[in-house]
C-alpha cells in the first residue's frame, strides 16, 4: 500500500472486517525493491511493528500479541497480525492510562511515516508509556 493511502486502507479493513481479522503486512523491503536510497516498488510502507500497533490502536483494533507470539514461533518470525476491532474501541475491552492516548498514537504514527524512525524515540517513549493498555487491572 501506498504511503499516503495507509489510512484509508487501515479504515476500510476495520470497516469490512467488521470484528475480527488475520493480516500478513511486511515488516523489512522486498528482495525485490531496489537497494536505498531508490525508492522501494513492492513494499512501499515498511514500518516497525510497533507504529502498525500503533495505526491498529487509532481505528480501535487491538493486536492479540500472545496469539502473534506464538506464531512467531511456530512460523519462524512471521508477520501476522490477529485483531480484534471495534469501532468505539471500549466495546472490546480498550481502555488506555491516558485520555490523550488518540493523539499520542497518531503523532508516533505520523513521525515514523515522514520521517527517520530514530528522530520518532521519544515519540515511542510517549506513546508506550501513555497508551498501555489496561484490561481489567492487568496491564497488556
Amino acid at each position: 500500500v501506498h504511503p499516503q493511502l495507509v489510512d484509508a486502507a487501515v479504515s476500510e479493513l476495520v470497516r469490512v472486517g467488521k470484528h475480527h481479522m488475520f493480516l500478513t503486512i511486511h515488516l523489512t523491503p522486498s528482495l525485490r525493491d531496489p537497494p536505498p536510497p531508490e525508492k522501494p516498488t513492492f513494499h512501499l510502507t515498511v514500518m516497525p511493528l510497533s507504529w502498525w500497533d500503533a495505526l491498529f490502536l487509532v481505528y480501535g483494533c487491538r493486536v492479540n500479541h500472545a496469539f502473534r507470539d506464538e506464531l512467531n514461533v511456530l512460523y519462524n518470525n512471521s508477520t501476522f497480525f490477529p485483531v480484534e476491532c471495534s469501532p468505539e474501541g471500549s466495546s472490546i475491552g480498550i481502555q488506555f492510562k491516558s485520555s490523550g492516548c488518540k493523539e499520542v498514537l497518531e503523532g508516533y504514527a505520523g513521525c515514523v511515516q515522514e520521517s527517520d524512525q530514530s528522530a520518532c524515540t521519544q515519540l515511542r517513549s510517549q506513546y508506550e508509556d501513555e497508551c498501555q493498555e489496561r484490561v481489567g487491572d492487568a496491564e497488556v
